[in-house]
């Protein structure tokens, strides 16, 4: 089976079942629409993808979820939240897929895109602290295998997504709230992690 022709797959129905949850979190400082917005997202990324031939390339699979996502999440949120896939399909173009150097060459290239696309910088609640997350583990960790990577990737998102309870954001409408903006996760950084642990239990070498 295509690995990520699967991820897809999953992507679509683990953002199916968290729909809700996201969307109360998303409530909490902004339109409440997030879970909504994102599951649609991948629900259209997969309608594409799964009509690809088992044998398509890496690259091709995750341009075709990165494009999927930025024709149906409209806004704001289908540019940077495709960025990740439209990145993984430039660094794997020849490739057979991910290893250790371009797994985390992707994290990379997505803040560096995310960054360029936003103005968005570390400690500013955004979906951004959860791909920080990510690439400090992975910097730190110097895993030496692709397994390890996903894992890493997956424990630093949870974690930088974790932190930005404690963050005042100051960007989107949750900055109007102020210190108020306190006490919650950000909604984009918690579907971070929620992208990183599909991906780690995909590549992970657990199924």
């Amino acid at each position: 089976m295509n690995r990520y022709i699967i991820m897809a797959k999953k992507l679509a129905d683990r953002f199916e079942k968290e729909t809700l949850y996201l969307c109360d979190l998303d409530r909490k400082a902004g339109d409440g629409d997030h879970g909504i917005t994102i599951a649609r997202g991948f629900e259209e990324a997969y309608n594409h993808v799964s009509k690809l031939p088992e044998e398509t390339s890496a690259s091709e699979v995750c341009k075709e979820i990165g494009y999927g996502m930025l024709r149906s999440m409209g806004g704001a949120s289908g540019p940077i939240f495709s960025t990740f896939f439209i990145q993984a399909s430039i660094v794997l173009k020849g490739k057979e897929g991910w290893d250790v150097a371009s797994f985390v060459e992707t994290v990379h290239a997505t803040i560096e895109g995310i960054r360029d696309l936003a103005g968005t910088k570390r400690n500013e609640k955004t979906m951004l602290d959860a791909m920080y997350g990510s690439a400090d583990a992975l910097d730190e960790g110097n895993p030496s295998t692709l397994e390890e990577a996903v894992k890493l990737a997956y424990e630093g998102a949870k974690k930088g997504a974790n932190r930005t309870k404690e963050m005042v954001a100051t960007k989107g409408r949750a900055k109007f709230l102020g210190e108020r903006s306190k006490g919650f996760m950000d909604a984009g950084s918690c579907s971070i992690s929620f992208i990183f642990e599909t991906i780690a239990e995909i590549f992970g070498g657990d199924q």
